[in-house]
């Protein structure tokens, strides 16, 4: 995870008891992304510049996003880049 972006908001999340719903789904998508993340559903939505895979999700009603890529030096490994808000998706 992004030490700037991603990793703040992920330790947020797992710091709030109220949001153990929302944090248990983006639990979900890491484990997938770590797993196989050619999957589909995983790829619905692409950004060109940066190039970065987007996975939206509904968290209590609010539209959240996270952003990822594969390294480029290790194809096997994923990088997140944000997990937040998709206010602009």
């Amino acid at each position: 995870m992004s030490p700037e972006i991603a990793l703040p908001q992920y330790q947020r999340l797992r710091e709030d008891a109220r949001r153990r719903r929302m944090l248990d789904r983006v639990d979900e998508i890491l484990d997938a992304l770590e797993e196989d993340p050619g999957q589909a559903w995983l790829r619905a939505h692409r950004f060109q510049n940066p190039p970065l895979w987007c996975v939206t999700f509904d968290a209590s009603g609010e539209a959240w996003a996270i952003l990822w890529s594969l390294d480029q030096e290790d194809e096997g490994r994923v990088l997140v880049d944000y997990i937040g808000s998709a206010s602009f998706a």
